[in-house]
């Protein structure tokens, strides 16, 4: 038979081991939740309309100059959900500010 300072022990243990199981978990899912995957997420945006000639080259230098174009692309396709590099004419493309 257990004395009672050993069942209170135990149970002082079990206390301590839920907590951190819960206080770990809450930290995981503040983590998950607090980081975006992109940063394109947190950047404003504005609409373009595609005319005849775009390229998805040719919109990134001109709706950011001073940034690299293949960064610029890749957030103008996050910010679209696609994947592709086609566009069409009369296409609205959501673009970085």
């Amino acid at each position: 038979m257990m004395s009672f300072r050993v069942k209170r022990r135990r149970r002082t243990q079990k206390r301590i081991f839920l907590n951190v199981v819960v206080f770990l978990t809450i930290l995981s899912c503040i983590y998950l939740i607090g980081s975006p995957e992109d940063s394109s997420a947190l950047t404003p945006s504005k609409t373009w309309l595609v005319t005849q000639g775009d390229t998805l080259w040719n919109i990134a230098v001109q709706v950011n100059p001073d940034e690299d174009p293949r960064k610029v692309i890749k957030e103008i396709k996050n910010l679209n959900n696609t994947s592709l590099s086609v566009i069409h004419p009369g296409q609205i493309l959501i673009v970085p500010r």
